[in-house]
């Protein structure tokens, strides 16, 4: 007769055994639930043929867990044996909670999927990852990818989508991302400085306190885009549309905003000393508190946009549309506004020290008593009269 003690504990050692085994294969079937639910969530969109055989498939691996789970909880510890479910598959089931959040790969896993010709990896997470000066092929598909703090410096991204993307303190110095899609992606804080986003679209996108120096922006769409605070020092946004963006306090010292579409943008106390916005479009703008020292602002439109109490000594306005402009109390000394249309505009109180009004509209225009102090040869007065 054997030893009642090791018996004893060869019993608790199966009973423990049979506790564990019955766990793991819990767990294997919690798994199979999960595929079937999502199955299921997707059985209206998937054709009816596949969706049945996927079905089928799936249930029968249910099913089999589950009969198994009830056979293992019937069993007497004598007959105890090893589960005939495939280890790999168990290691699985321990492992899916953690794995099933994970979506991040290595850079060289992601490069590797690229050169085998896989081009949609929409909501990836290739965060933190350095791809610094990687040559992309055109029109790869990052839509809603997870970019935040990616090294992405020099990198060829020609016709990328990123839409919704998200790039919050993203490496981009020197980029080409000409002709990009970047609609309503964060780009917060992000380096961009020097790149090429030329003809890109940044529709509505987050540019808040991002470095955009010296960034190539020609013909670009960035409409209802937030630039709070951005640093667009030397930007080039030749024809670009800016229009209903918020520029707040941004910074556009020396930048190429000509022929720039700014209508109803929002430039308070934004810095645009030294900046050409010649043929620019102004309508309705919001300018309060704006720099415009040594600005070019030839044959610009300010239709409607207040100008009150604003500094523009020196600015050149020269054939300017600032028709209906209130400009009450502003600083015009010096300032060139030959051949500007300036009819029905508010100068009153203005500065108008040496500034040059000649052949101007000034039909309907509230002078105040300030005109003896500017150069009026030519001008179309209030009156209708042409000045002498």
């Amino acid at each position: 007769m054997g030893n009642p003690e090791i018996d004893l504990a060869s019993l608790v050692s199966r009973i423990e055994q049979l506790e564990q085994q019955q766990k793991i294969v819990a767990k294997y079937a919690v798994k199979i639930k999960h595929q079937l639910d999502n199955l299921t969530t997707q059985f209206n969109t998937r054709p009816e043929l596949q969706q049945m055989e996927s079905l089928q498939e799936v249930i029968g691996n249910l099913s089999e867990a589950i009969a198994y789970f009830h056979q293992q909880q019937n069993l007497q510890p004598s007959a105890i044996s090893q589960p005939e479910t495939p280890s790999a598959e168990l290691n699985e089931a321990q492992e899916s909670d953690g794995l099933a959040q994970d979506t991040g790969i290595s850079a060289e896993e992601f490069c590797r999927r690229v050169n085998e010709g896989e081009r949609d990896f929409t909501g990836i997470n290739l965060a933190e990852m350095d791809l610094t000066g990687v040559h992309f092929p055109n029109g790869l598909n990052l839509s809603q990818a997870n970019l935040t703090k990616t090294k992405l410096g020099r990198t060829s991204l020609r016709a990328v989508s990123m839409i919704g993307a998200n790039l919050t303190e993203a490496e981009l110095a020197k980029a080409d991302l000409f002709q990009a899609n970047l609609s309503h992606t964060n780009l917060e804080k992000a380096n961009l400085k020097q790149a090429n986003l030329a003809a890109a679209k940044l529709e509505e996108a987050n540019l808040q306190e991002t470095d955009l120096s010296g960034v190539e922006l020609q013909q670009a769409s960035l409409y209802g885009s937030n630039l709070r605070e951005a640093n667009l020092n030397e930007a080039d946004l030749v024809q670009a549309n800016l229009a209903q963006a918020d520029l707040t306090g941004a910074n556009l010292i020396q930048a190429n905003l000509s022929e720039v579409n700014l209508n109803e943008a929002n430039l308070e106390s934004a810095n645009l000393t030294v900046a050409d916005l010649s043929k620019a479009n102004l309508n309705n703008a919001r300018l309060s508190e704006v720099k415009l020292s040594g600005t070019d602002m030839t044959e610009v439109n300010l239709m409607g946009a207040s100008l009150s109490g604003l500094n523009l000594s020196g600015v050149c306005l020269s054939g300017a549309n600032l028709y209906g402009t209130n400009l009450h109390g502003a600083d015009l000394s010096g300032a060139n506004l030959s051949c500007a249309n300036l009819q029905t505009a508010n100068l009153r109180q203005a500065n108008l020290e040496q500034a040059n009004l000649s052949e101007a509209n000034l039909e309907g225009t509230d002078l105040g008593e300030r005109d003896e102090q500017a150069n009026l040869s030519g001008a179309t007065m209030p009156d209708g009269n042409i000045h002498e």
